[in-house]
């Protein structure tokens, strides 16, 4: 299961990677900040956000490939458990934000 997530995460930074680099006039795509919103997405995840309504804040961006991907990441987000403790909770955070980041930074190469 870890390894077909893995492999999910890394195939959706990819396929955005050049549609949000166009876009959006860089080389590269800005690995800090798909972290940071990977990392708000699952925040609200482990804070207990309704599904709905992680889904309609993620769908305010006007890049299509970044809209795409933000989906995604809220979905793979609340396929993942949601912790009672803070301890368990910062850890899923910051997992899935190291997850996005490393998979950016691979697709980057």
């Amino acid at each position: 299961m870890k390894v077909m997530k893995a492999a999910l995460v890394a195939t959706l930074v990819a396929l955005a990677a050049p549609s949000y680099a166009q876009s959006s006039n860089y080389e590269a795509m800005d690995c800090d900040a798909i972290g940071d919103l990977a990392k708000g997405i699952m925040l609200g995840r482990q804070t207990g956000l309704p599904l709905g309504k992680a889904m309609e804040l993620v769908r305010d961006s006007d890049i299509e490939a970044v809209t795409r991907m933000a989906e995604d990441m809220v979905i793979m987000a609340y396929d993942s458990p949601r912790y009672n403790s803070t301890s368990g909770q910062e850890r899923a955070v910051e997992e899935f934000r190291n997850i996005f980041e490393l998979a950016c930074y691979k697709a980057n190469r």
